[in-house]
């Protein structure tokens, strides 16, 4: 009961962290965030979980098997370590403790910066792809296709957070366990916040050579017709949860799967991507119109809904 009772307290304070930085976020980021951290907490209602400690080190064992961490390997040339040193020069100028969020942060949002070019690419060919095997019907091939997407987006910026924290001087065992150490001081809540962030903000660098105009009655409708995917889950969705559902680590990948799936199916119904929406819903005048509040609410309330339904 008092476990329960400081699952709920934790949960809370994630919701008031989030619900002050979600329009950061995007309409279904900040809803995705929280999602996984109150699966988290839920399961440790049922079952004891081993420490924060104990998970990330098994994890570093299986990274050491594949390469050795302190030895990264650079994958381009003069471009990508020009880029590098400015980072790492950038870096070892500001004040910060070593161990502090604040300078975790810097080398975590610096990192999405050393891999755009790659990021770019990657998204591009990996939607062309998705979106033929969409128009196929080939359903575990379209799964397949955005797990793996994710996989290398996360390898990549493993690699680059790696290559930055070498540069100056950081071993990877003392990154993690700064990072472990702000978890177990109850600051993981930022730490979800960054990680989210940092893929949302990676989403920026991707620019739609055809200047696509989009009108509030649009992006009404699109969320709109967003919320009821989430609430009706057509049968790709509920096969994509029962998927990911078997094991731990492919349920943290759920919300940014399925939010992934729903900007495969805007575009598919509008011809808008992702960067369309977000450069749309930048401008201060949208989120002055109630209505547009009223849907980003009830998406938000869907995508909780849906995450909940997992944690039981």
């Amino acid at each position: 009961q008092i476990k329960k009772r400081t699952n709920k307290n934790k949960m809370e304070k994630v919701i008031n962290f989030i619900q002050k930085n979600k329009y950061i976020l995007g309409a279904t980021a900040a809803a995705s965030t929280a999602l996984f951290i109150l699966h988290q907490l839920t399961k440790e209602s049922e079952v004891e979980l081993e420490s924060v400690q104990d998970q990330l080190k098994k994890v570093e064992n299986q990274e050491q098997k594949q390469q050795q961490q302190n030895n990264p390997q650079c994958p381009q040339g003069g471009e990508y370590n020009t880029k590098l040193n400015e980072i790492c020069t950038y870096l070892q100028g500001l004040k910060f403790d070593k161990n502090s969020i604040e300078y975790i942060y810097e080398i975590m949002q610096n990192s999405i910066k050393l891999v755009e070019e790659e990021y770019v690419q990657m998204t591009k060919t990996n939607r062309n792809l998705r979106r033929q095997l969409l128009q196929n019907n080939s359903s575990e091939q379209y799964l397949d296709a955005i797990m793996k997407y994710n996989e290398d987006i996360e390898k990549s910026l493993e690699n680059a957070n790696k290559q930055i924290i070498a540069k100056l001087g950081i071993s990877s065992q003392e990154f993690e366990d700064s990072v472990i150490q702000l978890m177990e001081q109850g600051r993981y809540q930022e730490i979800y916040m960054l990680q989210a962030t940092m893929r949302q903000k990676m989403k920026e660098f991707i620019k739609n050579d055809i200047n696509v105009q989009v009108t509030i009655d649009q992006m009404k409708e699109l969320i709109q017709y967003q919320i009821n995917l989430l609430n009706e889950k057509p049968a790709l969705i509920k096969e994509a949860i029962s998927k990911m559902s078997q094991n731990q680590e492919t349920v943290q990948q759920i919300p940014i799967i399925i939010s992934t799936m729903l900007n495969d199916y805007v575009f598919e119904k509008f011809k808008l991507e992702e960067e369309d929406q977000m450069k749309f819903m930048a401008n201060p005048n949208v989120l002055r119109d109630q209505e547009i509040i009223t849907l980003l609410q009830q998406i938000e309330q869907s995508m909780y809904m849906l995450m909940s339904s997992l944690a039981q």
